[in-house]
C-alpha cells in the first residue's frame, strides 16, 4: 500500500503470492500470504509458546511491540523475503529466484517520515 500510495508501484497486490485478493500490508505478509505459510506456521508456534496468544488475536502492531515476539518475529524475516523489494523485472517475469539473489532493502525510514507527515496533517497545526 505505501509503495503504491507514494507511486513506486501502479498496485498494492502482493508481489509474492501475487493474489488479486492479497493487497501487501504487514498483516497480509505475517498472517495470510501464501508464499509464506511454513514461515508463518513457525512464527505463530513460537508466539502462541510465548504469549498464550495465536494470530488471530494479535494485531501485528501490537505484535511487533510485545517484547517476547522480537526472536521469532526476526526468526520470521530471516527465512523470508519480506522486507525486501521485488525488482520491477522480477514482478513482470514473476521470477522468485532472482528475488533471492538481491532484491533490494525496502528503507524503512521512508516510512518513518511518512508516518510524522500523516500526524502533522491529521491534528497539528495550529488554533
Amino acid at each position: 500500500m505505501y509503495l503504491k500510495w507514494i507511486g513506486s508501484r501502479e498496485d498494492d497486490t502482493c508481489w509474492w503470492c501475487r493474489r488479486p485478493s492479497g493487497t501487501q500490508t504487514r498483516e497480509h505478509l505475517f498472517k495470510t500470504c501464501t508464499a509464506w505459510r511454513r514461515q508463518q506456521k513457525v512464527l505463530w508456534k513460537e508466539v502462541r509458546l510465548q504469549t498464550r496468544r495465536g494470530r488471530d488475536r494479535f494485531r501485528i502492531a501490537d505484535l511487533f511491540a510485545d517484547e517476547r515476539c522480537t526472536e521469532a518475529i526476526l526468526t520470521f524475516l530471516e527465512t523470508t523475503d519480506v522486507g525486501r523489494r521485488a525488482r520491477e523485472e522480477d514482478w513482470e517475469n514473476g521470477s522468485e529466484s532472482s528475488l533471492e539473489e538481491g532484491g533490494d532493502i525496502v528503507d524503512m525510514g521512508d516510512e518513518e517520515e511518512l508516518m510524522e507527515v500523516e500526524v502533522e496533517g491529521a491534528g497539528g497545526g495550529g488554533v
